[in-house]
């Protein structure tokens, strides 16, 4: 996982950035501020995740620096103003256009999706989802997005009070949570492999479209931002997200900033592809031999007893089995084939696990993934375990002597 995080705002000047900057640190709404605020650092005791998280704030003026600052970013966010349509249009025509220049990001073409698809995996979350004014480019519909709790939920309902995962339960996603909602936009997008010499990484930064000054707005036409919404999607695929926040009243800032370092230190690229809808191969082969392991009869399938040590093993806690059940109902409902004799097949782990991507809990997957020696890129690493295991074997024969 990426220690630091560099996180980059850019966009018209007067559209909030170095306000929105100095609102997340100081938690209250500045009345001046610089019109470039300097680098600010915060340290990984603070943060969500527990990584370091650098926010730079950016000039529209000086291009040539901006593009040094895009090259060193890890997640940028792209800013407009509710209130300036103009500054939207700049957004199409200028900075969405300037970023995926600089980080050298092919043309994507998406094959036509059918909302009304019944057996479109895509339709997992709008089943635990109430609706509301959110759209996205996958379909799916996502009713609250969190802020880091002080507790967090593992993948099948437990609690701890850990703080360093924000691992919440897909079941409480059904609208009635009482956590701050945020009026937003959401996409997850796979950059498609290029012949280009820009890295894989660069590419594959996560972009964040952000509407700012939201308490400005004298009305809220929620179709009209949809459309715009997926108009944008349609231009510029890369865009993984479009949220919309209030400096002035707090509204939905830390949210922002929570996103911008959560799809850095757990990337969606390397494990799904909304282009096809699909797992990545890596990622499919990678959780089908983490299947294998936890299915200790070897029936292709995983009992009760097989889910309780998959979840202690991947998480440290034990559930019970009311949260077994539900688990278990919720598979059933959600995946065609995904109960077989009242035990979860395969196909019916990964339908959870996808239902937790596309719920944004990109947290859950990467946990279980690294819990089982995977790096960024899914690769095992091999020399890593080959190197404790000769280890822990040396340390037994010196034990014997």
């Amino acid at each position: 996982m990426k220690e630091h995080v560099k996180i980059l705002l850019l966009g018209d000047e007067g559209v909030g950035k170095s306000s929105l900057l100095s609102a997340y640190m100081s938690k209250h709404f500045p009345q001046e501020v610089p019109p470039v605020v300097i680098d600010t650092t915060i340290p990984a005791e603070k943060t969500a995740n527990g990584v370091c998280v650098t926010i730079m704030d950016s000039s529209a003026r000086h291009r040539e620096q901006l593009k040094q600052k895009i090259l060193a970013a890890d997640s940028i966010v792209a800013l407009y103003d509710v209130t300036r349509p103009e500054t939207y249009e700049n957004l199409l025509s200028d900075w969405l256009p300037f970023i995926k220049e600089v980080l050298s990001i092919p043309d994507v073409i998406y094959p036509p999706q059918s909302l009304s698809n019944g057996n479109s995996t895509s339709n997992l979350i709008s089943a635990l989802a109430q609706p509301s004014s959110l759209v996205s480019k996958t379909k799916t519909v996502v009713n609250d997005i969190v802020s880091p709790p002080n507790t967090t939920t593992n993948i099948l309902g437990n609690q701890s009070n850990s703080t360093s995962m924000n691992k919440l339960n897909i079941l409480a996603t059904s609208g009635t949570s009482s956590a701050s909602k945020v009026n937003a936009t959401a996409n997850v997008n796979v950059i498609a492999p290029s012949s280009s010499s820009t890295s894989t990484s660069q590419k594959n930064k996560p972009v964040i479209v952000l509407a700012t000054k939201t308490d400005l707005l004298v009305s809220n036409n929620e179709d009209e931002e949809a459309e715009k919404v997926h108009s944008l999607f349609d231009l510029f695929p890369f865009v993984l997200l479009c949220l919309r926040c209030s400096a002035a009243k707090l509204e939905d800032v830390e949210q922002l900033f929570y996103f911008a370092e959560l799809l850095v230190t757990f990337p969606l690229a390397p494990i799904f592809d909304v282009v096809t809808h699909e797992y990545t191969p890596a990622c499919r082969y990678a959780f089908q031999r983490i299947f294998r392991i936890f299915d200790l009869d070897g029936d292709n399938l995983l009992s009760d007893s097989e889910l309780c040590e998959s979840q202690l093993k991947c998480f440290d806690l034990a559930i019970n089995h009311e949260e077994l059940l539900a688990i278990k109902r919720q598979i059933s409902k959600m995946v065609p084939g995904g109960i077989y004799q009242d035990k979860v097949t395969f196909e019916g782990y990964l339908g959870l696990i996808q239902m937790i991507i596309e719920n944004h809990q990109l947290q859950i997957p990467w946990t279980i993934l690294r819990r089982f020696h995977y790096n960024e890129e899914l690769q095992l690493q091999v020399i890593n375990l080959l190197f404790l295991f000769v280890f822990n074997n040396r340390l037994l024969l010196l034990s014997d002597t």
